[in-house]
């Protein structure tokens, strides 16, 4: 007969005694249970931290890790200097008999100042929208506000310093001295010099400004002429001219002005626009014993089919060569929907931002080479995307930022290899997705598997799709990943 078990409360045991009281057998347990959580927390770190380490990792070049190394070792230097030298300056200034005040109202204007230009600022572009181009101010005007400005800017430093420091107004006249006179004689004709130059600077400053906009738009005007050319030459019949209008095109870009990023997205649109004209894969060559007609058909579409492949080609092999480098066509956006595919090369290129737009979309054949690509705070789509030929590769892609959608996309017939590849927690979906033929490898057949997270709704997926066709590494056939690798 088992003895009665204690009420509650009657020789309780807790705190520490307890633990070391319970058997040893739960202890097993507690600690399964203790590493489940660091697990979860961790899980949690990652997926935190870990778009933002991919942010830092694509930002940092070999360059700026230099120049942050020289900014680390140079700032605590300048800092301490810095700080020695302003000492005895403000230990000067604050024994002055009316700091406090002067202090207060110096804050109180910047304050002020900065206010009212933010206000501005933020409600610049609606009045801007409303508002006629004004017209700049008359220089003989602009010059006058000048002067004044920097006239009434001087009284008031003077008057200032002056009842900062408690000096005493003269009461009467006599307490001018001929020295109080020439003093001042000579403060006045610096002044008036200083006025002068301002009004030069002004001057000089109205014509540099002058000159840079004539500048701009000997700029502009060059650059939609070089546009104008390139396009029309996109469409010519020859495939050396649209070769060379390809070239143009993306020169162009990298030549566009500055601060004028609007026309680097519009060379990128009419690229993407060429690749999005109807296209067809290439012909089917005839079979034994067709008749000699079939093969003369075959031999004049090869012709028409073979130039324009080369431009196609041509364009998407300079588009990733650009996003593989730090130049300004990262970050924009290109638009591919419905286009079809048969080759291209975006190996190591970074999307960094922006929208890829692979909506509707066929890859039909050859080799599409997205190896080593980088996703980090892109928008991709391959929304309703078919994959039904040819070969396409994910090796070594990082999903690392922003959103990668496979949203109704169909993989029947092509062979798609995700091996190597690399899953950031929420970053790639799947939902809709229907596998039905081909090969979708995510590398369980490898020694280089894909890793990470898995990506939402692909489970999913693969349970509704045709056995086979899609090979999950093993850690992933329940849905776990491995949360935990870095």
């Amino acid at each position: 007969m088992d003895p009665p078990s204690p009420e509650p409360g009657a020789n309780a045991v807790t705190g520490p005694e307890a633990s070391s009281s319970a058997p040893a057998g739960d202890r097993p347990g507690r600690c399964v249970f203790v590493r489940a959580r660091v697990s979860n927390a961790l899980r949690r770190l990652k997926v935190q931290v870990e778009p933002h380490l991919a942010r830092f990792r694509a930002w940092l070049s070999p360059a700026r890790g230099i120049w942050l190394v020289v900014l680390a070792l140079s700032a605590p230097a300048l800092l301490i200097a810095g700080i020695r030298l302003l000492l005895p300056v403000f230990a000067w200034v604050s024994a002055l008999p009316r700091f406090g005040l002067v202090a207060w109202s110096v804050v109180g204007l910047v304050g002020t100042t900065v206010a009212l230009f933010q206000l501005r600022a933020l409600r610049a572009p609606r009045d801007a929208d409303r508002a006629a181009p004004k017209k700049p101010l008359p220089l003989p005007v602009l010059i006058a506000l000048v002067i004044g400005a920097v006239s009434v800017a001087v009284v008031l430093i003077i008057a200032l310093a002056w009842w900062a420091m408690g000096a005493r107004v003269p009461a009467t006249p006599d307490e001018f001295t001929v020295g109080h006179l020439n003093a001042i004689s000579i403060r006045a004709f610096a002044i008036v010099a200083g006025l002068g130059a301002t009004a030069l600077l002004v001057i000089n400053y109205r014509r540099q400004l002058t000159t840079e906009a004539e500048s701009r738009r000997g700029e502009l005007k060059l650059f939609d002429e070089r546009f104008t050319n390139a396009y029309t030459e996109l469409g010519n019949e020859n495939q050396a001219v649209r070769l060379g209008a390809v070239h143009a095109l993306a020169n162009l870009a990298d030549d566009a002005p500055k601060d004028r990023e609007d026309l680097v997205q519009t060379v990128i649109d009419v690229l993407c626009a060429y690749i999005r004209m109807p296209y067809a894969p290439a012909p089917e060559k005839p079979g034994e014993g067709e008749s000699p007609a079939s093969w003369t058909r075959y031999h004049e579409l090869k012709q028409e089919f073979e130039p324009t492949r080369e431009v196609r080609h041509t364009i998407l092999r300079i588009i990733g060569s650009h996003l593989r480098e730090e130049t300004r066509w990262r970050g924009k956006n290109y638009d591919f929907s419905q286009a079809v595919f048969d080759g291209g090369n975006f190996a190591g290129a970074r999307f960094t931002g922006g929208r890829v737009n692979f909506r509707g979309a066929t890859f039909a054949g050859g080799h599409v080479n997205l190896i080593e690509t980088r996703f980090t705070d892109a928008h991709v789509s391959f929304i309703d995307t078919r994959f039904t030929g040819g070969v396409v590769y994910f090796s070594e892609a990082r999903f690392h930022g922003g959103q990668v959608e496979f949203r109704r996309t169909e993989f029947d017939g092509a062979n798609v290899h995700f091996f190597g590849a690399d899953f950031a927690s929420g970053v790639v979906s799947f939902p809709g997705t229907r596998f039905t033929g081909g090969l979708v490898d995510f590398g369980d057949t490898t020694d280089n598997p894909a890793r990470g997270v898995v990506p939402v709704g692909l489970t999913e997926a693969v349970s509704r799709g045709t056995p086979g066709v899609v090979h999950l590494p093993p850690e992933w056939e329940d849905g776990r990943g491995d949360p935990l690798r870095f």
